[in-house]
Order: structure tokens, then C-alpha cells, then sequence
């Protein structure tokens, strides 16, 4: 089983990333630990699925109480089965330093 602690995930199968690798090329490498969360806001993605809302609620409150995460924006995806818009993905990742999305049923 993949270990995937720590590790940036894109969603999207690189497109976001192909579209941004020449402005991001120059970033260090980003690992994250729970003592480097203290203070970061994190945007959720809801899938729009059942039970991805309460998912992601619980999600964003355990890492404000654990971690001192700061939660917000949230952002409802329009259709489970077509990928954000870019006006959704923009909505999620204004001030945010991380953004996580959640799949319900």
C-alpha cells in the first residue's frame, strides 16, 4: 500500500499542474507534517455526492482542533461526475495554502 503522508496529490491527472509548472518550476520541495499545518488555511472541495458535505465538515474541524487549521473557503462542485470549473477551483484556492476534496456516497 502507497504511503501517501506528507505528499502533494493532483487531482486533476497533471492538468492543472502542465498548465502551471513553468510559474511553480522554482518552489521547494513542500512537505507537510502536522507541526507545519499551525495557521494554514485549507480551502474543501465538495464532489457534491451524498454525505461529501458532512465528510468534509468533520475534516475541516478536526484538523482546526488538532492542528489549528484554518478552514475555509468551501466550495460545492456543480455536478459529481465533470471536474471543477475553473471558477469553482479559483473560489476553493483564493487564501488557501491547501485545498482537499472529498468524495461521499
Amino acid at each position: 500500500m502507497q504511503d501517501w503522508r506528507g505528499k502533494i496529490v493532483d487531482p486533476t491527472g497533471g492538468r492543472l499542474w502542465r498548465e502551471r509548472e513553468k510559474a511553480t518550476a522554482s518552489l521547494p520541495h513542500f512537505q507537510l507534517g502536522p507541526e507545519r499545518l499551525r495557521g494554514l488555511r485549507c480551502g474543501l472541495l465538495d464532489n457534491s455526492k451524498p454525505g461529501s458535505e458532512r465528510l468534509l465538515q468533520e475534516l475541516g474541524r478536526q484538523l482546526t482542533d488538532r492542528y489549528g487549521v484554518r478552514v475555509g473557503p468551501f466550495v460545492v462542485k456543480g455536478f459529481p461526475s465533470v471536474p471543477a470549473s475553473e471558477e469553482e477551483l479559483r473560489r476553493v484556492t483564493e487564501g488557501a495554502d491547501l485545498v482537499l476534496t472529498g468524495v461521499g456516497d
